[in-house]
């Protein structure tokens, strides 16, 4: 199926999730900050590092850290492959008595295209082998739970406005579901995201992003969360050293 007709399916995907919730909804405000650089090491070769720090606004509480590390190939004008790890850590909400770690290995496929009115299309799936320190809610027990998620995520974004100092300011939106497949998991739904942001290209090197997304998720107990979070985004690409 072609691109377009993808994104015909992407204003579907655009509600809120709430409204499938069958047990409670804890709802809290956070703020996100990444780092995210991207290097360039041969013509159609990149690596990407991400350092993801989320905090809840109330408290003011580190709440999850995120490094992804993956490597990207670029196979055609359209279509892009990647392969890479994350260690994440998540908090206690109530403190930071508890942090759970989990290991994440993952592999994504991007596919690009120009479409209509100067808006690019994107289509991105990925899939996490989830590795979850297990837990009481409390402390730390022995061993690992294995989740197998599937993410699928629609983007569009649009060039706004080129200056005379070279700065590019661009406007994206997008969603992303997330689905369990694991046959030991009970919940298949995992999480939604719906993302909007405006972003800034200093220069060839540096660009500023700040955007709204809205999060639904299933927690453990069939209990769900949802979130209000304002992210703050600063890309840094280094391009190839040595021309091939």
């Amino acid at each position: 199926m072609a691109l377009k007709k993808y994104l015909l399916l992407f204003p579907f995907f655009l509600f809120n999730w709430a409204s499938l919730a069958q047990g409670n909804t804890v709802y809290r405000t956070l703020y996100w900050f990444r780092y995210y650089n991207q290097t360039q090491l041969t013509a159609n070769t990149f690596l990407h590092v991400e350092v993801d720090e989320r905090r809840l606004m109330n408290p003011d509480l580190q709440f999850q850290l995120f490094v992804h590390i993956h490597l990207h190939r670029r196979i055609s004008k359209s279509v892009d492959l990647a392969a890479g790890f994350t260690y994440a850590r998540t908090n206690s909400s109530k403190s930071n008595d508890l942090v759970v770690p989990e290991l994440r290995p993952f592999q994504e496929v991007n596919y690009s295209r120009p479409l209509f009115l100067k808006i690019q299309g994107q289509i991105r799936y990925r899939l996490d082998e989830r590795f979850i320190h297990n837990n009481d809610k409390i402390e730390l027990q022995d061993g690992y739970t294995f989740v197998l998620r599937h993410r699928f995520r629609f983007q569009l974004s649009r060039v706004l406005k080129k200056f005379e100092s070279g700065k590019v300011l661009s406007a994206k939106i997008s969603d992303e579901i997330m689905l369990n497949s694991h046959p030991k998991t009970a919940d298949t739904f995992a999480q939604n995201r719906i993302y909007g942001a405006l972003e800034l290209q200093l220069n060839k090197n540096w660009s500023t992003e700040i955007g709204y997304l809205n999060l639904y998720q299933s927690v453990s107990g069939g209990d769900y969360f949802s979130g209000d979070i304002i992210r703050c985004t600063v890309y840094h690409r280094l391009p190839l050293a040595v021309k091939e």
